[in-house]
């Protein structure tokens, strides 16, 4: 987000994405969360907690947690105007960052379907 914005601000930083014409923004924040927000309304979604040992492939992790998610919607087209179900997403995708940082590498580390449905947030 930095890097397009050119600005630490978050708030101002998701502005100024939706500007652009981005719909559906979602900053990671580590173990803080993600900042999610559709234009309307904004929040932190919370992670996880776990020890962190390795927290190679994390963000792919996340990334492909919640494209596997949208896939898996029969509301795609209109799923920026349902703020509850892209908060689901993001919980969603934020335990598998997480539960990848708890192992070592990347693919190896990625969770079983169990081991993301057993994640207390």
């Amino acid at each position: 987000m930095e890097i397009i914005t050119e600005t630490k601000d978050h708030e101002e930083g998701v502005s100024l994405l939706h500007e652009m014409g981005a719909e559906i923004i979602a900053v990671t924040l580590g173990k803080r969360g993600t900042l999610l927000s559709n234009g309307k309304k904004n929040e932190i979604v919370n992670s996880i907690q776990v020890t962190s040992i390795d927290s190679t492939g994390a963000g792919d992790a996340f990334v492909g947690a919640a494209l596997y998610r949208f896939a898996d919607s029969e509301q795609i087209k209109t799923i920026s105007n349902d703020f509850d179900k892209l908060h689901d997403i993001v919980s969603f995708a934020n335990k598998v960052g997480a539960l990848v940082c708890t192992k070592i590498g990347a693919i190896e580390a990625l969770p079983s379907g169990y081991e993301i449905e057993i994640a207390k947030v």
